[in-house]
């Protein structure tokens, strides 16, 4: 009997780790967005909007939601690369990139999310990094390229859990207890905060937090040149072996983005046109 018991335990502990499947809605157009050339969409954390820039990560274009009324704004190189946007969505931190003499260098701007009015908080100077002045945020974590620093209060430590490698498209979960993160070399992988114990999840790219345990990404083919096929994944930290592909009619979704409460997720395809689902659980 205490066998049979110990074995249902164990039958039970084991259906509890399978990954729970997300299913998603209709992928709708978002309004205003039909001619194209809107690209990494970050949805601010009330969701009543969200911002893009150009496939380059040039300029911001805030987008509402509600009627798909637009605001240009920045212009700025880099504007959409890292940007931030403030609890309240009042406030937009973004980067300001320029070149001198071969060597890029970043600004960094406090931007007014109604009028786009823009105050410099950083003046220029080399830089990799994307901004760090993240408001309201306890835990997060940024990257020179060549390793991951964690943001916790007053306090900051760098990470290489890989070792020496290229890091990319780096964040904390919502919970604080794990980074996603892409390596050049060892494909998108995740670790504890402490950098502790790096765990390969796939070739993916762009990942982003769905909740606590789901990641979403894309998995993206080019030729060389161009992508000309890419497809949403969602893997499970848990169950890094599962890939969940998402079915929406679409052969290239790129850069999906999640609003803050975990509904709902937009993406872009490769003219840029964005469109936005909602996550059914």
């Amino acid at each position: 009997m205490k066998k049979i018991l110990t074995l249902l335990v164990v039958c039970m502990a084991l259906l509890s780790m399978q990954a729970q499947q997300i299913s998603v809605g209709e992928a709708r157009m978002l309004p205003g967005t039909e001619g194209g050339g809107y690209y990494h969409s970050v949805f601010s954390p009330s969701g009543d909007y969200l911002l893009s820039s150009s496939e380059d990560y040039t300029g911001l274009t805030r987008h509402q939601l509600d009627n798909g009324r637009q605001t240009h704004l920045s212009t700025a190189a880099g504007a959409g690369y890292g940007v931030r946007i403030s609890p309240d969505g009042n406030t937009i931190v973004a980067n300001r990139f320029e070149y001198q003499k071969h060597i890029r260098m970043a600004a960094i701007e406090s931007i007014d999310a109604q009028s786009g009015l823009s105050v410099t908080k950083r003046r220029m100077a080399r830089s990799q990094a994307a901004p760090v002045d993240i408001m309201g945020e306890k835990v997060y974590v940024t990257t020179n390229g060549f390793e991951m620093t964690v943001h916790n209060g007053s306090t900051e430590y760098t990470l290489r859990p890989n070792g020496e490698e290229s890091y990319f498209w780096c964040s904390v979960s919502p919970d604080g207890k794990h980074i996603m993160y892409v390596t050049a070399h060892h494909g998108a992988q995740v670790c504890n905060i402490d950098g502790s114990n790096p765990v390969f999840m796939g070739i993916m790219n762009a990942p982003q937090w769905i909740d606590n345990e789901n990641v979403i990404a894309m998995r993206d083919v080019d030729d060389g040149d161009f992508i000309v096929e890419s497809r949403l994944v969602v893997r499970n930290i848990n169950n890094p072996r599962e890939v969940q592909i998402l079915h929406i009619g679409q052969k290239v979704a790129m850069y999906p983005a999640v609003s803050a409460d975990g509904r709902y997720i937009a993406f872009n395809n490769n003219q840029g046109q964005i469109f936005i689902m909602e996550v059914q659980k």
